[in-house]
This record gives structure tokens, C-alpha cells and sequence, in this order.
């Protein structure tokens, strides 16, 4: 099984966790964070992939920086599950209405119609059971970082270890 990885967020800054993780016939994102450090919303209101195509959502934690484009997602046309550790997912509901009450109209990259949609499409879970999504299998691991705060192991369905061994987790640190 071959695996691309793209990063869409975090590259360069510390916020805007996004990773696209995809095979044959798979495709998650790792994260979907609000990029902080720009100046404008407007920036991040488009996708660098087909959000369509995306099967589901693993958050490893809620911070608005790791999860608070997750409303939009789901307004543009994310049709998947939103995996994360319980608290995670309750962590995120409050970030992301949060967010979409403090932003002016014109700066909004969402509303609370946006946020009901996504809290919808959570599926909250706990840490060392194993799921699956299509020919991927993971589980979350506590990080330790925050409440809820995840490491994700992953494989493929038939080689439970065959890649990415705990190389999910929560920050990414661009070394070069």
C-alpha cells in the first residue's frame, strides 16, 4: 500500500494543523486547524483538495488550531465521520461556537448552522480502540498534551502495523 502525506497547514507557523493522508483508496485528513497567524479568515476559506473526496476526519485534539476548520469542512461538502477522543469532541463543539460568534460578520468563516452540522458528524471514541475507515485501521493514544489530547497509531486493515506507526501526533515541527 503506498501512502502520500501533504501538509496543508502548519508548515512554517505553529497553527493550522492539517494533514492529508491518502492510499489507493482512502482519504483522511489529519486535523483541519485555523491557520492563526493570518491576518484574514477569507485566506482559509478554500481547500488545496476536493473536500468531497475526503472520508473522514481524525482530531487530535480540539484547539481552535487543530479543529477550527472542521465547521467549514463540513459546510463545503465533507460527507464523513469526525473521529476524536470523547473529550476531544467536546472540547472542539466549544471552540468551534465559540469561534463563530467572535469573528465580525465580515471576517466569519462560519456560523453556528456550520458548527451544529459538524457536531452532527463527530463520533467521539476512546483511547487504544481500534476503528477503521476503508483499508485503514488506527487507534488513538493519550498524548497527553491536553484532555482528550491524541497520538494516532495506524495501519492498514490486513497489516495491522505496516506503517505510520505513532507518527501521528499532536504538533508537527517543520526541521529543515
Amino acid at each position: 500500500m503506498s501512502i502520500h502525506l501533504t501538509f496543508h497547514g502548519a508548515e512554517g507557523t505553529v497553527t493550522g494543523s492539517c494533514i492529508h493522508l491518502q492510499t489507493e483508496n482512502t482519504q483522511i485528513l489529519i486535523d483541519c486547524g485555523l491557520q492563526q497567524e493570518n491576518d484574514s479568515l477569507s485566506k482559509q476559506s478554500e481547500f488545496q483538495f476536493d473536500v468531497s473526496e475526503i472520508d473522514a476526519v481524525i482530531l487530535t485534539h480540539g484547539h481552535l488550531d487543530h479543529s477550527g476548520r472542521v465547521p467549514f469542512l463540513v459546510n463545503t461538502g465533507f460527507q464523513g465521520v469526525i473521529y476524536g477522543h470523547y473529550a476531544t469532541c467536546e472540547i472542539a463543539k466549544v471552540i468551534w461556537n465559540d469561534c463563530s460568534r467572535i469573528h465580525s460578520e465580515s471576517e466569519q468563516l462560519y456560523d453556528e448552522s456550520f458548527v451544529t452540522a459538524a457536531c452532527r458528524k463527530c463520533m467521539p471514541i476512546g483511547y487504544n480502540v481500534p476503528m477503521q475507515i476503508k483499508d485503514l485501521c488506527f487507534t488513538l493514544r493519550d498524548a497527553g498534551h491536553i484532555l482528550g489530547s491524541s497520538s494516532c497509531a495506524g495501519g492498514n486493515k490486513k497489516k495491522k502495523d505496516s506503517f505510520l506507526r505513532r507518527c501521528w501526533s499532536c504538533k508537527y515541527t517543520d526541521h529543515s
